[in-house]
């Protein structure tokens, strides 16, 4: 299962003499990398922070109306679940249920309630409608904020096999497409071949054998250089994604991904 984290603790400075933001964080240092692609060519060398409140910091170039940007991304880092996998980066809108290490009674998240009625309240009620239009602001939020996503040049939601009358992830496409004007990529994308339900199965060799060239790609997609954001509704322990993330990773893609919430396990 990939390492899964959120942002520990950070502070964001501005300093007008050097037309920068000094950035201090408690927390991996993958943030840097993840800082790194949001402000391409702007972000200076790690440093270790001399009053030893932090654990590392970073002077990002920077405008005083940037410096706020940045702070207002590091502060939803705070809340949103980052995920180490083989994606160029990976985030969790929250956990499904709270974690126990943060609330031992436990019980859904904003992001989990949303995601559960989405899937099982019945389409078509007004009840669903609200819900639905919850969890796609809790989305737009997540690429007002963030750079890297907002810059996406596709937008590809988890496909199905066969039909469905409501499909969470590829509503969730269709509607950030329309919102943000992102291409939507579900036409070059396909699932070729039923598979069981990832939850079903325990051991991580069955979920590998049973995701395994379920996905395709069109030859003529032109995905080469293009970023591409995939959507999902729920990451456990990443097989789906990761499997999808890998066939347009070989079509030349920059491909991460953007979940609406990770499970404490899996």
């Amino acid at each position: 299962m990939p390492k899964r984290f959120k942002l520990q603790d950070y502070n964001v400075e501005y300093i007008v003499a050097k037309q920068q933001s000094c950035v201090l964080i408690t927390g991996e240092r993958i943030y840097y990398n993840i800082l790194s692609d949001a402000y391409p060519n702007r972000c200076n060398s790690i440093f270790d922070d001399r009053n030893h409140k932090y654990d590392w910091g970073v002077y990002i170039n920077s405008s005083e109306d940037e410096a706020q940007e940045i702070d207002n991304l590091l502060k939803m880092f705070t809340y949103a679940v980052c995920l180490q996998d083989t994606l160029h980066q990976t985030f969790a809108l929250d956990y499904y249920y709270e974690p126990y290490w943060d609330k031992p009674e436990g019980g859904l998240t904003l992001a989990g309630s949303l995601v559960h009625q989405c899937k099982y309240y019945p389409i078509d009620t007004p009840e669903h409608s609200q819900q639905l239009e919850k969890l796609i602001d809790y989305f737009s939020r997540f690429f007002t904020k963030h750079p890297s996503y907002g810059q996406s040049d596709y937008l590809v939601g988890v496909p199905y096999y066969g039909e469905k009358s409501f499909d969470l992830p590829t509503t969730l496409a269709t509607r950030l497409c329309d919102k943000f004007s992102i291409i939507n990529g579900e036409q070059y994308v396909a699932k070729i071949r039923e598979t069981k339900s990832m939850k079903s199965l325990e051991a991580p060799e069955e979920k590998t054998k049973n995701i395994k060239g379920a996905f395709s790609v069109s030859n003529n997609a032109p995905f080469s250089g293009k970023r591409i954001t995939i959507l999902d509704d729920v990451y456990r322990s990443g097989t789906t994604i990761l499997e999808l993330a890998s066939i347009l990773q070989k079509a030349g893609a920059i491909v991460q991904g953007l979940v609406a919430t990770k499970t404490i396990r899996d």
